[in-house]
């Protein structure tokens, strides 16, 4: 046994803090290359993006053809949009828009709650992002993904990038 201290090294992977500066830029840059290739890859940045430069419209379902066999997010209905923009021009986008339902029953009846659980009628209206440029596309907001994962993966790079600030400026 020898009376001196395990090295630091040892020490800071123990308290999942940097050993020295090296390790804490690689672990900033790490952290930050993780992070932005899950949003690269989930596509979250550019449905953000549409969420804040797009206006929100209410879009009329115009007519609502079932498309098949159950999937994991319901039964899927191709459905025609038609939404009224803040200027007043009317746009209808040439291509129908997929829509998910829990069911094929179209009395059943709308539970609280997210999602959709019945099949889109005509004359519904769906809350919307639409492109005012002039392109017509419209994005149904329940189309849109989730940012909760996100959300959580953030928070933990931020913790991680703020454990290596702090190792950057108290070195061992």
């Amino acid at each position: 046994m020898t009376d001196q201290p395990p090295p630091a090294r040892y020490l800071a992977h123990r308290r999942l803090v940097p050993a020295d500066r090296r390790e804490a830029i690689q672990r900033i840059v790490g952290s930050l290359g993780f992070f932005l290739l899950f949003l690269a890859i989930s596509g979250l940045p550019g449905e953000r993006w549409i969420a804040i430069t797009w206006p929100r419209v209410e879009a009329t379902v115009t007519s609502a053809v079932p498309g098949g066999e159950l999937e994991k997010q319901g039964y899927p209905f191709h459905v025609m949009l038609e939404a009224t923009l803040p200027d007043g021009r009317r746009i209808a986008p040439p291509a129908p828009v997929t829509l998910y339902s829990s069911t094929l029953d179209p009395s059943a009846r709308q539970p609280y709650g997210e999602g959709r659980r019945r099949p889109p009628q005509p004359g519904e209206t769906v809350p919307a992002y639409a492109d005012a440029r002039g392109a017509g596309t419209l994005l149904p907001i329940e189309n849109m993904k989730k940012v909760g994962l996100a959300i959580i993966l953030g928070l933990f790079v931020s913790f991680n990038i703020g454990i290596s600030v702090w190792r950057l400026q108290n070195p061992p």
